[in-house]
């Protein structure tokens, strides 16, 4: 029998930390093939579940571990079916895991379990401004303020560019809260985010609504020297001349401006009719109001305007008419009912005015605390007692402490209770 030699075993010896390495690195690769090979059969079971009639609920299945996006998805399943705590329970492995759709779907869990807060602030920490966005609006429409608040507060930390403007709107047109409105966008400015121009004219229209003139133009200058042919910049720098500072020389410079600038959009023609109407030159304001509508005449609140236009010079007939056209041309446009319904009742005719508020009503999606109110003027001149103050209280519903509605309950002798 052959003896091997020394060297050979040395060389064998040498080479078997090797092939321990080797052996090593194969185990861990089959090690890690089969679990992948069980987290994807995992998933393709799931899937069949779930498009399967036969779903038998997040709380049956069985997650392999190392599975990343497995508690996601079931938990997202338990909210689905009504069970929010059951999803928070099942999201508790990935808190410190940094998972964004884990944080999104935990933020959902948390929204549907009551503790809103929290949900804004996995939110926030998965940076998921959709989400926010969507839970700030839904929380509004429900009239849920301050859960909107957080929502819209967390929107704009995570996006301040396209975070401002929603929650600046909040703060002035639901809240009615001008300085946290100024305060926020002042801010936003001060930190140079993108949609500048934009935010400078939101806050120049937030000066105006507080009668702060001089700062509004200043503000509007500014947006101008950064844009100086946009027409709303400029429809905003006319109508402030106009209304804040009743300089008609200024706006008409201004709004003929814009009619060479965009000839073929309406917007100077009709901003110089509103001129012509503040100055009560009725007839001229009517001849820019056509031209206008014949350039564009897809906008509805023009063909209103000019009809209330023509109302104000009493010309009923021709507003009449206006309105007329306006309904034939916008049939669900509830504003041009509700004015109409003003011009029948000053042209005497009380079918006209009763039957357009009460379709003004049924058009309008969001109750209007002033659409109930004009319907019980309406009804009250009407000689329709009991259908005015079934009117006003609903306006009294909208508006509580609106003075003309407790007057006119007071008027016809009732609580407004």
């Amino acid at each position: 029998m052959t003896t091997p030699s020394l060297t050979k075993i040395r060389f064998r010896t040498r080479t078997l930390p090797i092939f321990i390495l080797v052996v090593l690195s194969v185990g861990l690769s089959l090690g890690k093939l089969w679990e992948s090979w069980t987290v994807n059969r995992w998933s393709i079971a799931y899937l069949s579940q779930s498009q399967s009639m036969e779903n038998e609920g997040a709380e049956k299945m069985q997650v392999p571990e190392g599975h990343a996006r497995a508690p996601a998805w079931l938990a997202w399943e338990a909210i689905e079916v009504g069970e929010p705590e059951l999803a928070l329970e099942i999201t508790n492995p990935i808190l410190d895991s940094g998972d964004i759709f884990g944080l999104r779907v935990r933020g959902e869990a948390l929204a549907g379990s009551g503790d809103f807060e929290a949900a804004v602030n996995a939110w926030v920490q998965a940076g998921d401004f959709l989400s926010l966005l969507k839970a700030a609006q839904e929380n509004e429409a429900n009239d849920l303020l301050e859960n909107a608040e957080q929502a819209y507060e967390g929107a704009w930390k995570v996006n301040p560019s396209q975070g401002i403007l929603p929650l600046t709107n909040f703060y002035w047109h639901v809240k009615g809260d001008l300085s946290a409105a100024e305060r926020v966008l002042r801010r936003s400015l001060g930190e140079r985010h993108s949609s500048h121009l934009h935010q400078l004219l939101t806050l120049g229209r937030i000066l105006e609504a507080q009668s702060r003139w001089d700062e509004a133009m200043a503000v509007y200058k500014e947006a101008q020297r950064q844009k100086p042919n946009d027409i709303y910049t400029l429809r905003l720098i006319g109508f402030a001349y106009l209304n804040g500072f009743g300089n008609f020389d200024g706006a008409s410079k201004i709004f003929m401006r814009i009619i060479s600038l965009a000839p073929d959009m309406g917007d100077g023609y009709f901003a110089m009719g509103q001129l012509m109407a503040k100055q009560d030159r009725f007839d001229e304001a009517d001849r820019w109001f056509l031209q206008a509508l014949i350039i564009n005449p897809n906008v509805p609140k023009w063909w209103v305007i000019r009809a209330n236009t023509a109302r104000q010079a009493q010309n009923i007939s021709l507003a009449l008419d206006i309105y007329d056209q306006a309904i034939h041309q916008f049939p669900d446009y509830a504003n041009a009912y509700y004015e109409m319904a003003w011009a029948y009742r000053m042209d005497d005719k009380p079918e006209g005015a009763i039957k357009s508020i009460e379709q003004a009503i049924a058009l309008e999606r969001t109750p209007r605390e002033w659409y109930y109110r004009r319907a019980g003027r309406i009804y009250e001149w009407a000689g329709e007692q009991g259908l005015a103050i079934k009117a006003y209280r609903r306006a009294l519903e909208l508006a509580p402490t609106n003075p003309s509605t407790l007057n006119a309950l007071q008027r016809l002798d009732v609580s407004g209770e």
